[in-house]
Order: C-alpha cells, then sequence, then structure tokens
C-alpha cells in the first residue's frame, strides 16, 4: 500500500476532513507530551487518515477539539489505533469523557495475536516488518538536540519540552508519519487475522480497550502513607537480616548484586548452578536447593527487598492513586501482565492487598475464579475422575492425593496441589522434589523437607497413571504442532512456534492452552460486565479475580448473582463446570463473603 504522496494534501480543519473522507477505515493517532496523561503531561494533536490517503492533523484547541466527537464517532467508520488504550486517554485529556466509539481495531493488538516475540513498539516494527527507516523521526531527534545544546538542558529535560516550540516543518511529517505507517501495519496483519480464524478472539481484544483504558486513567486508590509506615518497618526488618546475613557469612559485600554474591558463594564452598546466559542461579528456587545457614537467609533477604521495591515503594509514592500499566497483549499466553508495578505477580495474602482501597463510599467486591486453570485442563484433557471431583464440588488437591494414593492428609494435600500445578507446566519429579523444598522453607513447613527424591518421582509417576489422559493430552497438543505449525487454546487464539515452544518444548503448548483458555475467559468476562452497565468501576484484574468498586448502598446479594451469571454462562461451561466465589471488603486484603 503505498501512501508516500498523502503528506502533500493534509488538512488542519475538522470540518473540511469531514467533507473529504470516506471510506470504512479510519487510522488515528494522537501526539502527547508523554506518557502521565492522567497527571502532568497533554495531548499535543490529533491526527486521522482515512483509506484513501485523506489525511488531516488538528491541533489541541478549543474550536478543533469540539469536532472530535464527529471525527471518532461516525456511525460507518471503523477506528484504527496502535496502541488505542494510550490514544483514547490522550482524547479523554482534552474532552474529559471517551467519545462513544462505535468500532474499534488495534494494530498493536493485532501484531501480538500473531507474533510472540521480540519488541512490539509502532517504530520497532515499521523497521521490522515494512523495511523502513523513518526519515521524520531523524530529523525531530537532530533538532532535539541541537537544542539542548544550545540551551544547555539535560537529555531528561527534553522528554517534557512543550510541543507547540517545536517547529511544525519538523513536527507535522513526523506526527503524520505515525498514522501512515498505523495504515500500513493494518493491512499487513489484519488479512493474517482472518486466515488463522482468530477473529473472535481478536473482537473480544478490541471490545475490552474502552475498560481498559478506563482503568489506567481512573487508577487503583491505595493508602500511600500505610504502605510508606509498612515500608519503613520492613526496611529496618531487612536491615537487621543483612547483619546476620554478614554474621553468617563472615564476609560484607553487596547483597543485592548477584556478580558479589556469587563469588561469596562460590568463596564459601557452595556449589552453583549456571543458566544458558553463564549466569548464576541464586533466585528463591536455586536457594532452595542449596543446604546450609546462609541460602535461606538470603532467600528471606530477596523476598523481603521485592517486596520493599516492587510494591511498597510505588505504593507509597502514589499520593493516594496509583496508574499501574495493565497490557493485554504483554504475555505470550494472552494472560494480562501488568507493571509500575507488577501486579499480577502480589501475593494472595493481606499483606501488600490491604493497601489497596475502593472508591470513597464505595466497597470492593472481588469475583474469583475458582480453581480455573485446573477446571481448564481437566475439560481440555477430557480427566474423568477430575471431572467427576469438580461437578461434586470436592477438593481437587485433596482428591489427587486419594486417587494416587488411597489416603490424603495435610503433607499429601500439599504434595498433590503442588503435582496438579507443575503438570501444566511441564514439570517433573526434579521439579517437584525442589519445588517442595522451597515451599518447606519459605511457607515454614518442615514436613515438606520429609519427602525424598524417589518419593518425588512416585509421587508423579503415580499421578501420571491415574490420570492417563494427561499423557494423551500432551501428545495429542505435539501432534497438532506437527501437522499445522501453531496450536490453538479453547476459544481459537493461536500460539506459533518461538525460540523457546518449538516440537521439542512442545509440553509448553500445553501450558498455553489451558492458561490462554483460562485468560480468555477472565476477558471475555471483562467485556460481558462491562456491557451490563451495573453501577461499578473495574479496579483490578489479578491472578483470576476481578476486583470492582461499587457504591454502598448498593444491593450486593442482587449484584452478586448478576456478576456470577454473567462470568459463568460462557461456552467452556458445556466442557467443565464453572465456578465463580465472591467477596466483598473495606479493602482487597480483607474480604468477606457476601451471603452466608
Amino acid at each position: 500500500m503505498d501512501l508516500s504522496h498523502v503528506k502533500r494534501g493534509y488538512v488542519t480543519d475538522p470540518r473540511e476532513f469531514l467533507r473529504k473522507s470516506t471510506g470504512e477505515y479510519w487510522f488515528t493517532d494522537t501526539e502527547t507530551t508523554g506518557f502521565e496523561l492522567w497527571g502532568k503531561d497533554n495531548t499535543y494533536s490529533l491526527q486521522i487518515m482515512d483509506e484513501h490517503g485523506n489525511i488531516g492533523i488538528f491541533f489541541n484547541t478549543e474550536e478543533n477539539y469540539h469536532y472530535w466527537d464527529k471525527l471518532l464517532t461516525q456511525p460507518d467508520r471503523v477506528i484504527v489505533f496502535f496502541n488505542a488504550c494510550f490514544d483514547m486517554n490522550a482524547i479523554r485529556k482534552l474532552k474529559g469523557s471517551y467519545p462513544e466509539f462505535r468500532r474499534i481495531r488495534d494494530v498493536m493488538v493485532q501484531y501480538r495475536l500473531l507474533h510472540h516475540e521480540g519488541k512490539y513498539q509502532l517504530k520497532v516494527l515499521i523497521e521490522k516488518l515494512l523495511k523502513v527507516k523513518t526519515e521524520s523521526k531523524s530529523a525531530l531527534d537532530q533538532w532535539k538536540e541541537a537544542y539542548r545544546k544550545k540551551r544547555k538542558i539535560s537529555a531528561q529535560a527534553m522528554k517534557f519540552i512543550p510541543y507547540d516550540i517545536i517547529p511544525p516543518k519538523i513536527l507535522i511529517p513526523y506526527a503524520l508519519d505515525d498514522v501512515i505507517y498505523t495504515a500500513q501495519l493494518f493491512y499487513l496483519t489484519y488479512q493474517s487475522i482472518k486466515d488463522y480464524k482468530m477473529m473472535g478472539i481478536y473482537n473480544t481484544e478490541c471490545a475490552l480497550i474502552p475498560e481498559l483504558a478506563d482503568m489506567k486513567w481512573r487508577g487503583i486508590p491505595v493508602d500511600s502513607e500505610g504502605a510508606y509506615r509498612y515500608k519503613v518497618s520492613l526496611m529496618h526488618k531487612l536491615h537487621r537480616l543483612e547483619k546476620k546475613i554478614y554474621k553468617t557469612a563472615r564476609i560484607r559485600w553487596n547483597i543485592n548484586s548477584n556478580k558479589e554474591t556469587e563469588k561469596v558463594m562460590l568463596k564459601l564452598g557452595y556449589k552453583l548452578r549456571y543458566n544458558y546466559t553463564g549466569n548464576a542461579q541464586l533466585d528463591k528456587f536455586a536457594l532452595a536447593r542449596m543446604k546450609g545457614d546462609l541460602p535461606p537467609l538470603l532467600s528471606r533477604h530477596s523476598s523481603l527487598d521485592y517486596e520493599i521495591s516492587h510494591y511498597l515503594v510505588p505504593i507509597s509514592s502514589a499520593n493516594g492513586r496509583l496508574h499501574t500499566d495493565l497490557n493485554q497483549v504483554g504475555a505470550l499466553t494472552g494472560r494480562f501482565s501488568s507493571f509500575n508495578p507488577n501486579l499480577q505477580n502480589m501475593y494472595r495474602g493481606p499483606r501488600i492487598r490491604r493497601f489497596f482501597l475502593p472508591e470513597p463510599g464505595h466497597i470492593l467486591f472481588k469475583a474469583d475464579y475458582s480453581q480455573i486453570e485446573m477446571r481448564v485442563f481437566a475439560g481440555r484433557a477430557r480427566i474423568q475422575r477430575m471431572l467427576g471431583h469438580i461437578k461434586a464440588e470436592h477438593d481437587l488437591h485433596e482428591m489427587a492425593a486419594v486417587d494416587c494414593t488411597g489416603k490424603s492428609d495435610k503433607t499429601l494435600r500439599q504434595v498433590f496441589k503442588t503435582i496438579n500445578f507443575l503438570i501444566i507446566y511441564g514439570g517433573g519429579a526434579e521439579r517437584l522434589y525442589f519445588e517442595l523444598q522451597r515451599q518447606a522453607i519459605i511457607n515454614n513447613a518442615p514436613e515438606l523437607l520429609k519427602v525424598p527424591y524417589p518419593r518425588s518421582a512416585h509421587f508423579m509417576n503415580r499421578y501420571r497413571e491415574t490420570y492417563n489422559e494427561i499423557p494423551q493430552f500432551f501428545m495429542a497438543k505435539k501432534e497438532e504442532l506437527e501437522a499445522q505449525g501453531f496450536i490453538r487454546n479453547f476459544y481459537g487464539r493461536c500460539y506459533f512456534p518461538t525460540a523457546f515452544f518449538n516440537v521439542n518444548t512442545s509440553y509448553k503448548g500445553v501450558n498455553y492452552d489451558v492458561q490462554g483458555s483460562a485468560a480468555d475467559l477472565i476477558k471475555r468476562a471483562m467485556v460481558k460486565l462491562s456491557t451490563l452497565r451495573l453501577p461499578m468501576q473495574c479496579l483490578l484484574q489479578v491472578h483470576d479475580e476481578l476486583v470492582y468498586s461499587i457504591p454502598k448502598d448498593e444491593p450486593l446479594e442482587i449484584m452478586e448473582e448478576e456478576i456470577k451469571e454473567a462470568m459463568v454462562n460462557d461456552k467452556i461451561a458445556k466442557l467443565v463446570p464453572i465456578k465463580v466465589e465472591c467477596e466483598k471488603g473495606e479493602d482487597c486484603g480483607h474480604p468477606e463473603k457476601i451471603t452466608d
């Protein structure tokens, strides 16, 4: 698609663009002064191009943005973005609300459905797929560098310069290039979505975008002062732990440096394992394998330091409202990823969750899919015994122990709970043994130390023999990958080979299928709940939970039934029964049942 001619005829009057433009697809982009659109940053311009090359750039003026609704809500138009969540919030920055978009498409989402590896920023894809070096980007960078030297300001400060000081002859070509390349990338990848029969998944992802943009804009109310006090107490505890580590090792070093820790461990006689990049494995899993007094202390130090830096620092500095980045295409399986901070790895207990609050005058409402990955696994692999336990609402971990050993106790339940989850990830006897060792240290469960490797191997073998459909499911996924070059989950999402996923590692396909199907179920539920127009706001999606803020005067018991019905009534329920458990709370860390 050659669109090199379009910049010569751009317009700046939205009324003129409305008169001239035709076609079904309108490709849209915004320019902003930064990424913090709910705070200090502003929107500079809106660019739109139709599929015939008519293009306009509309600057941030009161006269212009009164027409933005008309531009973006034409009944027969499909609005195509690259990273729609960001651009929608850029539009909201000026208008104060989102236009009522009829249909949305997102080229970034398209690309990630087809390609699971590498970076996916617009500039990267322009160079990778279109084989184009963006001259306008180079011209803008050259102007910024010259301006920085002339004014003698730092490179960091240059990120916050107002766009209105950049000469239009430099900025406009750069702004228009992005929307032109968005159009080219759209046509390059859209047909492949259809060819691989992923339009259903793509439609779900696009329908989810307004909800995600709204979540990002609002942020999550948090108790920043409480988080700060807890952070200070943990920092004191961390300081005391460091003293104990130095006393045990009889040497001082930078504990946060893996290189220095590696040298100390070798000097003290510890045998270390190394990953494929040549770096020593010093994570909690690796430390759990080692004997002696030092590894448990280092493991505890790692946990405390992670809790402080990844959660308490951003929460305590959020000034009462945390704007985490929830990325719908960040994980290969289809699950959400998040950063600043990474809430997808947040502990289930109250330690961190207690700092997440509802809106003023509201109460938190949590809807949690019960054991959803195990249920999807049982349904996809057609494990008859497990399906029977699910229908009878038995404890799957306890029944796995009974099925495989004839009895169950606290230790056996924990062993088979670990197997239930490890098996989905392709884990074997060795991984089970070391995972139990890790749990024994971290969770202070010494009984798990009494499960030696031979016994771990025995339990894993009994599990596969008892649930003999599991090896068949793994083989079926391998054959699917060999036959068609990719695998498909329950909802139609495709997983293509990568450097880490191929015929030799086809066991990962089971994880992609199961975890991806569970993730798509949650996304479909979010879309359905957003269309119910219930008086609630989605604050968080973490693990298998959806957390909403609901006014306290709303009848929670009635809303609970509506929400459960929307989340459970899905086509996957024909494969395996789905269960949703709902709770309420004044914060996210202390939930209680809504009805007895």
